[in-house]
């Protein structure tokens, strides 16, 4: 029997989820489902538990033109001649976008900054290689959904999920989400309902699948020509398609 775990982090304790699965000879079952009052110490506490492997949804890192161009700014170097996209995405936004059809928000440029600034105050001092080769991965629940129900619909111009706007999205979503995970995987009623009426519920539940996918190996980490910078700018692990079915196993 092991655990895995799902943080959809947010740059505040309110609006950060949680969610927990136990995977048990064939079987798994969703233990936990929490949104709000998830304070940096209790996600410490979460982290260090036994679990076999962590799914966050956060930039680990930023690009690292970004960073050199921040460097040496401070020290009145010339600004690098760059495209702003160079500046604005990491490697592995790139990838994500070439196989998602989806391109993640930049966290050198977007609000997302928040979140990492609170991730990399998390992960601090924990055995967390920013590629996901230890206890953590970066997930991205949005382009998961994409690879892992690529066969249901044309998810790369489907709709938003997100909001109070995306609900019945998200209801369609459940639904197909926990059929293709098959009648071995098992959650209450209750924390079904909450992953409609929350995309942050829904995304912790998606971040504990990515985890346990990465755990199997059935994620794609990155190739030997990008293996440098996903150490220093983090991996976001997209699930192999037509491994959702195989979670239970």
């Amino acid at each position: 029997m092991i655990t895995t775990l799902g943080i959809d982090l947010a740059s505040q304790p309110r609006n950060t989820a949680l969610c927990e699965i136990t995977w048990d000879a064939g079987a798994a079952t969703v233990t936990q489902l929490q949104l709000g009052a998830l304070d940096d110490e209790t996600l410490r506490r979460a982290i260090r538990d036994d679990h076999a492997k962590v799914g966050i949804d956060a930039p680990f890192g930023w690009p690292a033109a970004f960073v050199a161009a921040l460097t040496g700014h401070e020290r009145f170097e010339r600004w690098p001649s760059l495209e702003a996209s160079e500046l604005a995405y990491r490697e592995t936004d790139r990838f994500v976008h070439a196989h998602a059809s989806k391109l993640p928000l930049s966290v050198s440029t977007d609000r997302i900054a928040y979140c990492a600034f609170r991730c990399a105050r998390l992960l601090s001092g924990l055995d967390a290689p920013r590629d996901g080769r230890g206890l953590v991965v970066e997930a991205y629940p949005d382009a998961a959904l994409r690879c892992w129900l690529r066969g249901s619909f044309d998810t790369a111009r489907a709709p938003s999920y997100k909001g109070e706007a995306g609900s019945k999205r998200r209801a369609d979503l459940v639904d197909i989400l926990l059929s293709g995970l098959g009648e071995h995987f098992d959650i209450k009623d209750k924390w079904r309902a909450d992953c409609v009426t929350s995309d942050d519920c829904l995304d912790a539940l998606l971040c504990a699948l990515v985890a346990r996918a990465a755990e199997r190996g059935e994620t794609i980490p990155p190739d030997e020509d990008l293996s440098a910078s996903a150490r220093v700018e983090g991996w976001i692990h997209l699930p192999r398609p037509d491994t959702l079915a195989t979670l239970t196993d």
